[in-house]
């Protein structure tokens, strides 16, 4: 319990420098840590820190931080080619390879001869039990799920899961380190697939599709009734407290009379299930919901992330723990 008060880590590895993993090497080095980024694809590798530069230009932008940050943050990012150099002095490491069990299972039993006895693993699965990944690994109360949310330099939100064997100083050191670096942590009390977030998207993504597979609305509709609609309250007000608000009454007639009638069936709508079959699968292949061909991917990315970062400004910097909602 002493140690998570002191901040004693000082040193972190990042292994996965990819979609996840070089917004969270940014993070932590814009906390003040050293950081090691490691991935097994050079390429990826090499690629991180023109993505972090580019992230860090657009947050000056933004006024989260000055321009004349930018290279003592860029100068803690330290590139390892290998994983034994990336964790061999580290007090912390952070997981964010791809979602396979026996990839992760591997790489933590790697992890657990190669890091110093001290260091905390982390990993940002976003559904894998912490149980299965911990299966291979001795040192099963140094281990905790961070699990963190795209793009996670801007998105304030981690989900902390310890496992039956994790310790007490592990997640408390774990809970101040996330403060430490801007993000705001939420505890599931015990493991569940998907945790909160996966679990609540896949309702909302689930009726989504099925309204558009219905026939019910098109994409644009459904998309902006949630922009111009329920999206708007929630940085002001979470699903439980706009629950309270309208009273658990009427929540209760209006569950009674809506749970029968939404998608409940327990495999994905067909409709995503052909888009995948046709290989439309978004902005990766250039169609998905919207044809990206015509609609410029990266131009959305900057705009969502301009828009993201004004958000985070206003609710989100400088609070230490809750949103300061009285």
């Amino acid at each position: 319990m002493g140690e998570a008060k002191t901040g004693w880590v000082k040193r972190v590895g990042v292994i996965g420098a990819g979609l996840m993993g070089h917004g969270i090497a940014q993070t932590f080095a814009a906390a003040g840590l050293e950081v090691n980024l490691t991935d097994t694809v050079p390429e990826v590798l090499e690629r991180a820190p023109a993505r972090i530069k580019n992230n860090l230009n657009l947050m000056a932008e933004a006024g989260r931080l000055s321009g004349g940050q930018i290279p003592e943050i860029m100068g803690r990012l330290n590139l390892k080619t290998d994983l034994a150099s990336a964790v061999k002095e580290v007090d912390f490491v952070s997981e964010s390879i791809s979602e396979n069990l026996k990839s992760k299972q591997e790489l933590f039993e790697a992890l657990d001869s190669l890091c110093p006895p001290r260091t905390i693993l982390g990993t940002n699965t976003s559904s894998l039990p912490l149980s299965q990944v911990a299966a291979r690994i001795k040192r099963r109360d140094k281990l905790i799920t961070t699990h963190h949310l795209n793009p996670p330099h801007i998105i304030p939100l981690v989900e902390i899961m310890s496992g039956e064997e994790t310790s007490e100083d592990t997640f408390q050191s774990t809970i101040t380190l996330m403060r430490r670096c801007g993000w705001v942590p939420v505890v599931l009390k015990k493991e569940v697939p998907g945790y909160i977030i996966n679990r609540l998207l896949t309702a909302l993504f689930r009726e989504a599709i099925s309204l558009v597979q219905d026939g019910v609305a098109e994409a644009e509709d459904v998309d902006l009734a949630v922009k111009a609609g329920i999206g708007l309250r929630m940085p002001i007000m979470g699903l439980l407290e706009v629950a309270d608000l309208a009273g658990l009454d009427l929540l209760e007639v209006m569950l009674r009379n809506l749970s029968p009638l939404v998608n409940s069936q327990p495999i994905p709508p067909a409709l995503i299930s052909e888009k995948v079959r046709r290989n439309e699968l978004g902005g990766k292949t250039g169609k998905g919901f919207y044809d990206w061909h015509r609609r410029s991917l990266p131009d959305f990315i900057r705009w969502r992330d301009q828009n993201l970062h004004r958000l985070r400004l206003a609710f989100w910097d400088g609070k230490k723990e809750t949103a300061g909602n009285p």
